[in-house]
């Protein structure tokens, strides 16, 4: 924070930043803020600006994989994942267009091949996500 402070009060950046607003949520007032102060504002604001991906990657269990190629979950029976965060990799691109692109055709997939049989859609901001039905 330190370093953003000084950034912020170095020309040209603070010629363009309006230092005499009162509005807190702005953060004008962290240089002249505790540490404390400081860390509070930070673990209150602090948000990812990326998309998760790979974090239930399709690999072999060997591997480290959470995945197998037919999107089934290792060790949960009836347990399939349809969403970015099968990528084995994380990609180059911006990973929202790509999910959205892998999950219609992954879930389209595998419907016609009648992997979906017996399962449940479950709402999800993310797109498609099923659960088995015992």
């Amino acid at each position: 924070m330190a370093i953003l402070s000084r950034a912020m009060h170095t020309s040209p950046l603070a010629d363009i930043i309006d230092h005499t607003t009162t509005d807190k949520r702005l953060g004008n007032w962290l240089p002249t803020a505790s540490p404390k102060e400081v860390r509070a504002y930070v673990r209150d604001h602090l948000e990812t600006l990326y998309h998760p991906a790979c974090t239930a990657r399709m690999a072999p269990l060997s591997e480290g994989g959470v995945v197998d190629a037919r999107l089934k979950v290792y060790g949960v029976h009836g347990l399939r994942i349809v969403d970015a965060s099968i990528f084995p990799t994380i990609i180059s691109g911006h990973t929202v267009r790509s999910f959205t692109i892998q999950s219609f055709l992954s879930t389209r997939a595998l419907r016609s091949f009648g992997m979906l049989m017996n399962t449940h859609r479950l709402g999800s901001p993310a797109g498609d996500c099923f659960a088995a039905i015992p």
